[in-house]
């Protein structure tokens, strides 16, 4: 138990529950578990009548207002663990598996004095992609504060120790070495793990008693961390634990009911979503139901914070040019879905034609900015840093265009692996399509569909370039990578 002081909202649902949490406090929504800061009116909560137990009787409800609360200050009950429970009807949740390896780091650093430990992502371009801000939360709601130093880069922990926060692909064999000393490390998302990273942090950790997590939403078999950890010969000492659905004792009824529908109508993806299997080669990375809501695309009626586009330009001219695939995005901060697909575009055009193109898609995003009362306006278009990218990036600024280039690292990271860094922000329900993307037509080589949905939702991983016209894949991934990636901005 700790007395904590912070922000307080008071939530009011249509069946006339209430109760008083932080933004960070997580609800059980039909889309999954939602923070309080990501709710939208749509939302339908999960609510119990027999506050015995939260899967007895469960229905749905939605939000009627969130106000906040003058109180600033409250005692937070908490224990080590994965625990869900009721809360004056509401399903509430304070747990998952980054959540349960965050309260275990933490715990460790307490009763090991000196730990030193190293968080990491495959790729990691800001600090707030990182795990460091669950980190804080976890001292805070603990009461631990005063025996952390939480530094902007690190957090100095009991006893002289540190935890620091890296990606994998910032390492070269000489630079890992760095970590030789270290206690351990957490590798988050590690599906996105390189077989080069694999090589280089196993040898790496070699003091007395020293660990190694991992934590993960499996993809394919081949995947790196899969061929060690559930391969036919895990190392010797591991420790695997899968945990699906079956391990939720608060299992409620109207999410069972949405496992049976996945099990009847999506049996190719039902394993995959429910049970912890692999995703299967040749199915869809993106399927486009999880751009909908109930099966439907989005009417943005709430007040959004930022407009932005993202564009996937032509690298050459002549008859077998690139595409150029443009997609435009509202960002929401405080209310709404985090990111909607407002808008896109695919073209042929020749890339030293390029810069005549722009000047309609910053028109197209101050429309959208107006249509949508966006509070911070047209925030600019992002582009890749390489071909006619380059130029662009420093010529469209003269033409006052807001014009940024897009990190070398994402760009770096490479088609499919940005597709992996995208999909948690998509299967979690944070990004979803807005009804005039979704129902647009427009021809392209030749062909007249709905390019977006024809791109990206035929996407897979493991497929050629030729196989498929992947434009709007690119600006789908970059986009949703810039747009959630960095909670404090692009």
């Amino acid at each position: 138990m700790s007395y904590t002081q912070e922000q307080l909202y008071e939530v009011c649902l249509k069946s006339g529950q209430k109760i008083i949490c932080t933004d960070e406090h997580k609800f059980l929504t039909r889309r999954g578990w939602v923070e309080l800061r990501h709710l939208s009116k749509s939302d339908a909560f999960v609510v119990a009548h027999d506050r015995a137990k939260a899967g007895d009787v469960t229905t749905t409800t939605k939000l009627r207002y969130v106000r906040k609360h003058s109180r600033r200050t409250y005692w937070d009950v908490h224990v080590f663990g994965v625990h869900n429970y009721l809360s004056n009807g509401i399903v509430n949740h304070n747990s998952g598996k980054s959540h349960f390896f965050a309260e275990q780091l933490i715990q460790k650093c307490l009763t090991h004095p000196g730990t030193d430990w190293v968080c990491l992502r495959e790729v990691q371009m800001t600090l707030t992609q990182s795990v460091k801000k669950l980190l804080e939360a976890k001292i805070r709601k603990f009461g631990v504060g005063a025996q952390f130093d939480i530094q902007h880069n690190l957090i100095k922990t009991p006893g002289d120790g540190v935890i620091i926060f890296q990606g994998m692909q910032d390492h070269t064999a000489e630079s890992i070495k760095s970590l030789e000393g270290f206690d351990g490390a957490w590798f988050e998302e590690s599906q996105t793990m390189s077989e080069k990273s694999l090589e280089l942090l196993r040898p790496t950790l070699r003091k007395d008693h020293s660990e190694l997590w991992f934590s993960w939403n499996p993809l394919q078999s081949t995947d790196p961390i899969d061929q060690l950890l559930r391969g036919p010969e895990p190392p010797t000492g591991s420790i695997v634990v899968q945990a699906n659905y079956t391990d939720n004792p608060w299992f409620p009824q109207v999410l069972e009911e949405e496992r049976l529908f996945d099990f009847k109508h999506v049996p190719n993806r039902y394993g995959h979503i429910w049970l912890g299997e692999y995703g299967r080669t040749g199915d869809a990375f993106f399927p486009i139901e999880y751009f909908l809501v109930d099966g439907q695309p989005v009417d943005v009626t709430w007040r959004t914070d930022q407009i932005f586009a993202v564009m996937d330009t032509a690298s050459k001219d002549g008859a077998q040019h690139d595409g150029t695939g443009v997609i435009y995005y509202a960002r929401s901060k405080y209310a709404g879905i985090p990111l909607v697909i407002l808008d896109w575009d695919v073209v042929q055009i020749q890339a030293s034609l390029l810069s005549d193109f722009i000047p309609s898609i910053n028109r197209r995003l101050e429309e959208l900015a107006a249509q949508t009362k966006a509070r911070e306006g047209n925030v600019g278009l992002w582009i890749e840093d390489k071909d006619a990218g380059i130029s662009l990036n420093q010529s469209l600024p003269r033409q006052g265009i807001a014009a940024h280039p897009i990190d070398g690292k994402l760009t770096a990271s490479g088609k499919e692996g940005r597709a992996i860094v995208a999909s948690p922000y998509i299967y979690k329900g944070k990004v979803k399509i807005a009804r005039h993307a979704f129902d647009k037509t427009s021809i392209y080589r030749g062909q007249s569909k709905n390019h977006f949905v024809d791109q990206v939702g035929g996407f897979c991983i493991g497929m050629k370039r030729t196989e498929h016209k992947l434009d709007l894949v690119d600006c789908t991934t970059y986009g949703v990578c810039i747009g959630l990636g960095d909670s404090s901005g692009y």
